[in-house]
């Protein structure tokens, strides 16, 4: 089938007989993607039936040229509906194309393809995520920026020191309360609070016993959760 014929056809009898009564649009006779432009020349007023029936063609005018992912593409771009008009396309026509499209545009962005190709995610160095990350060529990066590996580099560190710090102050939490426990144990709530100058109720003191003394044991006999967890 000779379809360049069918769509110049229909190409030159709209350019006589533009539709004047029905939901048109305007179609660029040689697309914009292989260089058409905007001149009245190459511009021409179709029906939305028209219009879609003529991408069509086109793909099947160049399917053997190096457009034809182009074609596709802008094949796909009309099958956008509206109040104003329906299009329609075969499963298996829509199955095959759309196979190819996809594998065309992992191509279109894969290796130097890819916008971002030889370059590396960055932050500020005042960031403290990667929300604000931009790419930079790994020889360009800007004055106070870092990579992204860096950050998480730089957070883990952080981290890491202030777990070492929790775990200083829980041992030190540990140690005083296990000597007020002995304390109290063995002088009583009233000479313990005279000595020690501890301003809370005797609940709340035991309460603290049972959470971070081990051997504590409350007179419900029942030891609360580890403070491993709560801390």
């Amino acid at each position: 089938m000779n379809y360049k014929k069918i769509y110049d056809s229909i190409i030159e009898y709209r350019k006589v007989q533009p539709p004047l009564k029905e939901y048109c649009e305007t179609h660029h006779i040689i697309p914009k993607s292989i260089g058409g432009s905007n001149i009245k020349d190459n511009l021409v007023i179709l029906t939305a039936r028209e219009h879609f029936i003529c991408h069509l063609l086109l793909v099947k005018i160049y399917e053997n040229s190096q457009n034809y992912y182009k074609m596709v593409k802008a094949f796909f771009m009309m099958q956008s509906e509206s109040t104003n008009q329906q299009r329609y396309i075969s499963s298996r026509k829509y199955s095959k194309l759309k196979e190819y499209f996809a594998k065309m545009q992992s191509n279109s962005v894969t290796g130097n393809k890819n916008p971002n190709y030889g370059k590396v995610w960055c932050v500020p160095e005042t960031a403290i995520n990667c929300n604000e990350r931009k790419p930079f060529h790994k020889k360009s990066i800007p004055d106070g920026w870092i990579t992204t590996k860096e950050l998480k580099k730089k957070i883990s560190k952080a981290t890491k020191g202030k777990k070492l710090t929790t775990d200083h102050k829980k041992k030190e939490m540990e140690s005083k309360l296990t000597e007020w426990c002995n304390l109290y144990c063995t002088v009583g709530f009233t000479k313990f609070v005279e000595i020690t100058g501890y301003q809370y109720s005797k609940p709340n003191l035991v309460k603290q016993f049972a959470r971070w003394v081990p051997t504590f044991i409350p007179q419900n006999g029942k030891k609360r959760q580890s403070p491993v967890a709560q801390w």
